[in-house]
C-alpha cells in the first residue's frame, strides 16, 4: 500500500518538475519568443549583396529549444551576430563577408532527435549548396561553421553528408576552414 503511494507521489513530482523546467525553454509557440527569422538559411548581416570570390561565408546554427534569438543574443532584442558582429568588421572586409543563420524548428519534445538530425543536416547542406554556393565564384568562398549546443552536431552531419557525396560537393569540404561549437 505504501509503495503504491510512494510510486504516485514521485511520478506526480515529476510530472511538476518536469512541468517547471520546461516553462523557461524559449518556445516557437509564444509569440512573444518566437524567432524574429524564417527558417531555412537566413541572410544575418547586411555587409554586402554581392558575392565576392575567396570571401568567407559564417553560418551560426543554434541549439535544441532555442533559435537564432535566444542562442546569439540578448532578451533585449538585439543578436550581438547581426546588430554588433558587423561593426566589428573592419569597412574594407565588408565586401568579403557574409554571415548566415540556419534557424530551424527546435522545439525538442516533440519528435525523435535522431531523425531530426539526419533531416537537419541534409537541409542546412541542401540550402547552402543551391543557395549560397550556387555559382563557380561563391564556391571559392571559405566556409566558417559556430555551432552552439546541438547546432554542433548539425554541422558534423553536414560535414559527413558532404564527404559522401564528395563528387558534387567538392567545394564544400575543400573550403570549410573552420568549425566552432559552444556549449
Amino acid at each position: 500500500m505504501w509503495s503504491v503511494l510512494s510510486l504516485c507521489i514521485l511520478i506526480v513530482s515529476a510530472a511538476v518538475l518536469y512541468d517547471q523546467l520546461t516553462k523557461r525553454i524559449p518556445s516557437r509557440l509564444r509569440a512573444e519568443e518566437a524567432p524574429r527569422s524564417a527558417f531555412g538559411l537566413v541572410r544575418a548581416d547586411k555587409l554586402s549583396s554581392r558575392a565576392s570570390a575567396h570571401g568567407i561565408d559564417i553560418i551560426f546554427v543554434h541549439g535544441l529549444g532555442s533559435n537564432p534569438d535566444t542562442t546569439w543574443g540578448p532578451r533585449d532584442g538585439q543578436r550581438w551576430v547581426s546588430d554588433f558582429l558587423p561593426q566589428d568588421i573592419p569597412t574594407s572586409f565588408h565586401k568579403d563577408i557574409r554571415i548566415f543563420f540556419y534557424n530551424y524548428d527546435s522545439y525538442w519534445k516533440r519528435d525523435a532527435v535522431q531523425a531530426r538530425l539526419w533531416s537537419l543536416g541534409k537541409s542546412l547542406l541542401d540550402q547552402i549548396t543551391s543557395e549560397i554556393r550556387g555559382t563557380e565564384e561563391e564556391q571559392t568562398r571559405n566556409l566558417v561553421f559556430v555551432g552552439h549546443s546541438y547546432g554542433g552536431l548539425v554541422i558534423k552531419r553536414v560535414r559527413l553528408f558532404s564527404s559522401i557525396r564528395k563528387k558534387r560537393d567538392l567545394t564544400l569540404s575543400d573550403w570549410t576552414h573552420q568549425q566552432v561549437y559552444e556549449n
